[in-house]
């Protein structure tokens, strides 16, 4: 639909919807397409006053009629909607479609939206149309040159659509990489389906081919068929997705094969004779000619055959040619990731082995500082010990010269005169409160005291 063409049939919607939440009534449309019950349905999802339901003979049906009512009604019953189904039978090897149904339909001045759809199977066709044009449809006695008769009674099982499912892989649920396996094309193509607005998803145009496929979408291409996606199944080893689809498959008739002559029907021919003359030559003429033309068709199917036999002999070949060169091809590549891999090992190996070493040089240069520095504490601290016990031992020689003066003195004159049998005095302190190491003549004049450490 065009941009006008869609804002008249949002605007028919809305009038609907409006007189049934004023009148309280239900209303029905005519049959609407794949992509007018999209559009129909994003309006009425936004109407709250009103519920809507959209049927078109069973659930297999694209074309639907869209029903709608107040949210107290039940429109659950199929009676409510003006569909009408109508089953023709005619004979087996006639060969009707679905195109020569809607012809003929449309030859009766019956607008499409009064057609819903059409199914037909061999020897019989079921068409789902509006209740207004059923009593003209149902006298149809011809459809193209094939006689039918409209048949009271009818399995609708019977024309339930065929399906097909099958696998395939995708990188990520998007619409193209689905429609892709649906379509058995590549995700280039069929973006340019969706593109191109032949694609619709549960029943609504998309436009956007990144737009994410959940189980149970339906998804309508134009000109192709109706497919369900039905999920994924199960991740690959490669991270792939491994997702299932089903195909809607159409009924085709089934041509029947020309019946061919064999060799006992041509040797047991018998021909009327004509009196004592012989063979009725209209009888002759009409076999020869029956002969002719079934051996110029074997003739003709042989020759097509020995020229596809030919081109498939060719491609064949071909296939041959690149598969000898793919399997060289092959074989080279995984030569070279073969030799790439190892060189990569040696590499490793080599690299592994020098961080290794260097480690090794590290810890050992680490260990014999620390050995270093070990002995050296050692050292220090039998030094600090030797200089301890040192200064201990020269205060206590103080402290024994010390304890050796008297304890009064007497008069400066006696002093004098004691001075030579007096012990050297103490020696005076210095200024950092040790006491001064006795003079050279200090310690000649008084042979006999000790002399202080030479240390002192």
């Amino acid at each position: 639909m065009g941009s006008s063409e869609d804002k008249l049939f949002i605007a028919h919607i809305k009038d609907m919807a409006d007189f049934v939440a004023r009148r309280g009534v239900v209303r029905t449309s005519m049959f609407l397409d794949t992509l007018q019950i999209g559009a129909a349905q994003q309006y009425l999802q936004s109407r709250k006053d009103i519920c809507y339901r959209f049927f078109g003979g069973d659930p297999h049906c694209e074309r639907c009629v869209l029903a709608i009512g107040t949210p107290w009604d039940d429109l659950q019953d199929d009676q409510l909607f003006p569909v009408v189904p109508l089953c023709f039978s005619f004979r087996a090897q006639d060969k009707l479609t679905h195109r020569d149904f809607l012809g003929c339909f449309m030859a009766q001045n019956i607008a499409r939206e009064l057609v819903g759809d059409i199914r037909v199977v061999p020897g019989r066709a079921i068409a789902f149309v509006h209740a207004n044009a059923a009593s003209l449809l149902s006298a149809l006695t011809q459809i193209g040159r094939v006689g039918v008769q409209l048949q009271p009674t009818f399995n609708l099982a019977d024309f339930v659509p065929q399906t097909r499912q099958y696998s395939g892989t995708v990188s990520s649920v998007r619409l193209d990489s689905v429609l892709a396996v649906m379509l058995q094309t590549s995700r280039t193509k069929a973006a340019e389906l969706i593109r191109a607005r032949q694609v619709f998803v549960n029943r609504r145009e998309q436009l956007s081919p990144s737009a994410a496929v959940s189980p149970g979408d339906s998804v309508t291409v134009r000109g192709t068929g109706k497919f369900v996606f039905c999920g994924v199944d199960h991740t690959t080893k490669k991270g792939k997705l491994a997702v299932s689809v089903t195909k809607y498959l159409e009924h085709i008739p089934k041509q029947e094969e020309p019946e061919m002559l064999t060799i006992d029907q041509i040797r047991n021919i018998t021909f009327e004779r004509v009196g004592m003359k012989g063979y009725r030559a209209t009888d002759v003429d009409g076999f020869i000619d029956e002969v002719l033309e079934l051996l110029e068709k074997n003739e003709a199917e042989k020759a097509d055959l020995e020229s596809k036999m030919e081109l498939l002999a060719e491609k064949v070949e071909e296939y041959r040619k690149d598969e000898d060169s793919l399997r060289e091809a092959l074989l080279n590549a995984q030569k070279l990731g073969n030799s790439i891999v190892a060189e990569a090992r040696q590499k490793a190996d080599i690299v592994l082995n020098d961080a290794k070493i260097k480690a090794e040089t590290l810890i050992s240069k680490a260990q014999d500082k620390v050995t270093g520095y070990q002995r050296e504490e050692v050292q220090m601290r039998a030094e600090v010990t030797t200089f301890k016990n040192a200064l201990l031992s020269l205060y206590k020689e103080h402290i024994e010269l010390i304890s050796k003066l008297p304890s009064n003195q007497e008069e400066p004159q006696q002093d004098a005169e004691d001075a030579a049998q007096q012990p050297e005095a103490l020696p005076e302190e210095s200024s950092d409160g040790l006491a001064a190491a006795p003079s050279a003549e200090e310690t000649s004049a008084t042979p006999n005291e000790p002399a202080l450490d030479s240390e002192e």
